[in-house]
C-alpha cells in the first residue's frame, strides 16, 4: 500500500472527494441494510442512524438569457446544423433533452388545425450505447402544445429530408432528429449536449449546459403569470 501510494502521487493522481450528495445516498443503502439486519435479529442495533448526515447544498438553478438565444441558434445553425431544431423544439416546449431525441414522427400531429407531441420515450446515452426508456415519471407521458412558429419548421424538415437527403421515416426508424449528411438516426444525446456546450461556450456563457432550456421555460410561464403546477 506505501508503494502503491508513493507511485499514485508521483504520478500526479488525487483522488476526488466523494461528494455530500454520494455519501448521503451511501448512508440510506447502508441504513436499509442494517434495518433489514434489525428484522432478522442478525444485529444488535443500525448504527448508520448515529451518524451525522452531510449537508447537501442545492444546486444553483440556471437559466439563458432570452436576448442569448437567437445567437445560440445562430452559432448552431453555422457549426452544427442538425444541433438547431432539437435545440428550438427544447427552448419552446420545455421538453427534455431525451425526450426531444426520443421523438418519432408518429408522435407528431401537425395537420387538421392541430398541433401537438404526444411525448412517449426518451433517450438515454451510456458509452457508446444508446437505451429508449420510458419518459422520467409516469407524468412524463404528456401531451404537449405546439406553438405556431414550431409548425412550419417541423414541416420544412420533414419535407427536407425527404425531398433533400431522400431519407423517408423508415429509413430512420421514425426517428425526427438526426443527422442527414451521414444517415444517423436518432441524434445522440452527447453531441446535442456538446454542441449547446460549444455554443454558449464561444458566446461567454459556458457555465450554462442544455438542461437549463427547461429551467428557463418554466421560469419564462411563471413570469408570464402561469400556474406552477
Amino acid at each position: 500500500p506505501k508503494l502503491l501510494s508513493i507511485n499514485r502521487s508521483s504520478l500526479g493522481y488525487r483522488p476526488k472527494p466523494i461528494s455530500p450528495q454520494t455519501q448521503l445516498h451511501v448512508m440510506r443503502i447502508l441504513s436499509m441494510i442494517f434495518d433489514h439486519g434489525l428484522k432478522y435479529d442478525l444485529v444488535a442495533r443500525n448504527p448508520v442512524k448515529a451518524v451525522r448526515k452531510p449537508k447537501v447544498q442545492k444546486a444553483e438553478i440556471k437559466t439563458v438569457p432570452h436576448q442569448l438565444l437567437p445567437d445560440i441558434l445562430r452559432w448552431l445553425n453555422e457549426h452544427s446544423p442538425s444541433s438547431v431544431l432539437p435545440t428550438l423544439v427544447a427552448v419552446l416546449t420545455g421538453m427534455r433533452r431525451g425526450e426531444v431525441l426520443g421523438l418519432k414522427w408518429s408522435d407528431i400531429v401537425l395537420d387538421n388545425g392541430q398541433s401537438f407531441i404526444t411525448v412517449q420515450r426518451s433517450l438515454v446515452e451510456t458509452g457508446n450505447h444508446i437505451e429508449v426508456n420510458p419518459t422520467k415519471t409516469k407524468a412524463g407521458s404528456r401531451r404537449v402544445e405546439l406553438p405556431s412558429s414550431l409548425v412550419a419548421p417541423l414541416v420544412e424538415w420533414k419535407r427536407e429530408l425527404r425531398e433533400k437527403w431522400e431519407i423517408l421515416p423508415s429509413d430512420t426508424n421514425g426517428y425526427v432528429f438526426g443527422i442527414p449528411i451521414t444517415k444517423r438516426f436518432p441524434l445522440r444525446p452527447g453531441g446535442l449536449s456538446l454542441a449547446f456546450k460549444r455554443a454558449v461556450t464561444a458566446l461567454g456563457h459556458g457555465d450554462l449546459n442544455f438542461h437549463a432550456l427547461r429551467h428557463t421555460y418554466a421560469t419564462t410561464l411563471l413570469e408570464q403569470g402561469e400556474h406552477p403546477l
